[in-house]
């Protein structure tokens, strides 16, 4: 399920709608969508199951998508910086 759409010509991540929350926090404003990123995580990780792998992230902090790398992995990540 795409968890993006429009209602009523508005579009919503998940429940929220964008404007709104474009108007409580200014823009330019990156909207991240966790139902989205765990399923394109499950459709990563099935295919390649019994496989190792590591993925890498940019150290610039994404708030919050720390705490959902680790709860889909059920590993700890450190962010090291130069």
């Amino acid at each position: 399920m795409h968890h993006f759409a429009y209602r009523n010509g508005v579009l919503h991540a998940e429940d929220v709608s964008l404007a709104t929350l474009a108007a409580e926090v200014g823009t330019p404003v990156y909207v991240y969508s966790r139902a989205t990123i765990e399923r394109h995580y499950r459709a990563f990780a099935g295919a390649f199951q019994g496989a190792r792998y590591c993925t890498s992230q940019d150290p610039t902090p994404v708030y919050g998508l720390q705490s959902v790398q680790e709860d889909l992995c059920e590993v700890s990540i450190e962010i090291i910086r130069p």
